[in-house]
């Protein structure tokens, strides 16, 4: 009885870790870091920064800060 436990509770875990690792993967958003372009590198910041938005849409790509927990954004 204490084995079919142990199976089933390492089914249940290995499912949903697994679930979760491929809903995290999927959902992976690229983010623009302003602060990191390097010198040598130009090709880099244009991959790096979307030409195409406008500086508020920028502005929600960027990472988080340090102590940055959220976010105001004002539309």
């Amino acid at each position: 009885m204490l084995k079919k436990k142990i199976i089933t509770a390492s089914a249940l875990f290995s499912v949903l870790f697994a679930a979760a690792w491929a809903a995290n993967e999927s959902a992976e958003q690229p983010f623009y870091n302003p602060g990191y372009q390097s010198e040598s590198d130009s090709e880099w910041s244009e991959k790096q920064e979307p030409f195409y938005l406008s500086n508020e849409e920028k502005r929600m790509l960027e990472k988080f800060k340090p102590r940055e927990y959220i976010r105001i954004v004002n539309k």
